[in-house]
């Protein structure tokens, strides 16, 4: 596929649904980087780790004849401890949302029907979760509570207009007017590296920007994602970046204001 269908084909089917094109998804992640300042959390979650489901088969006589490990994506189910400050509450939804589950398996429930909605509960990947968090007591099983890691930054930048950002799932992502659009810290450098990439002509924005997934959908190259209006000040306060994040992040500056630039402190 050239590059330039490959702009085509993701601009149509974005359109479809409401996602901004390659091009304004280019100039927004330029934006994003030529912010200075970054944040940090400061608020515990809740959160539980998907288990697999383990299906074994006994036999008539005793004994085990068959163990099926099905695997389950490896996902936090992510609970805000303001909106749910109770681990019996936590629990409560983890509960629901099986139950919910099972009644779709068993034909109790329409299969499109969500499993659990609520206002404050989100799910993070595996890999992503445990560099965000940290467990308040690693002993504790039946303890949901985790702490945020200090060196899980992320440069943001409020948005000024309703959006539906590209994601690394297909659907896209919804963003409403003074909300947020964030990424890691530990991302910026590949980041500010592939809008080079296009700013240099050696790819197409499509191509620095997008990949296929594993069912063949366009989607984000990067974690970028949204926050909703408010929470980023509620969750997060102002810290310092690494000076490698910043000097990546002045490569993106305009010409005329190219220049590292000091973040806050630590509050």
């Amino acid at each position: 596929m050239s590059t330039t269908s490959l702009t085509q084909e993701f601009d149509q089917k974005a359109a479809t649904h409401g996602i901004m094109g390659v091009q304004q998804y280019y100039d927004l992640l330029t934006t994003l980087t030529q912010q200075t300042s970054g944040w940090g959390k400061t608020a515990n979650v809740g959160a539980y780790l998907l288990p697999d489901i383990t299906l074994v088969t006994e036999k008539k006589a005793g004994g085990v004849e068959t163990s099926k490990n099905i695997s389950v994506e490896k996902l936090y189910i992510t609970i805000d401890r303001d909106q749910y400050p109770l681990e019996s509450q936590r629990q409560m939804i983890i509960r629901e949302l099986c139950r919910n589950y099972g009644g779709k398996t068993i034909g109790e429930r329409e299969l499109n029907s969500a499993d659990f909605q609520a206002p404050g509960v989100w799910t993070l990947k595996q890999s992503n979760f445990e560099f965000d968090y940290l467990k308040v007591d690693p002993t504790d099983r039946t303890n949901s509570e985790h702490k945020p890691n200090p060196e899980a930054y992320r440069i943001c930048y409020a948005t000024t207009s309703d959006i539906k950002i590209p994601v690394q799932w297909a659907g896209g992502f919804a963003i409403a007017t003074g909300g947020t659009i964030a990424v890691r810290e530990r991302d910026i450098v590949d980041l500010c590296q592939a809008l080079a990439d296009v700013k240099a002509g050696v790819k197409t924005a499509a191509e620095a920007l997008l990949t296929t997934n594993d069912k063949g959908a366009l989607v984000s190259r990067f974690d970028v994602y949204g926050m909703e209006p408010g929470f980023l000040e509620k969750n997060y306060n102002p810290v310092s970046l690494k000076d490698t994040s910043l000097a990546a992040m002045a490569t993106t500056q305009p010409a005329s204001t190219a220049k590292t630039k000091h973040a806050p402190k630590h509050q």
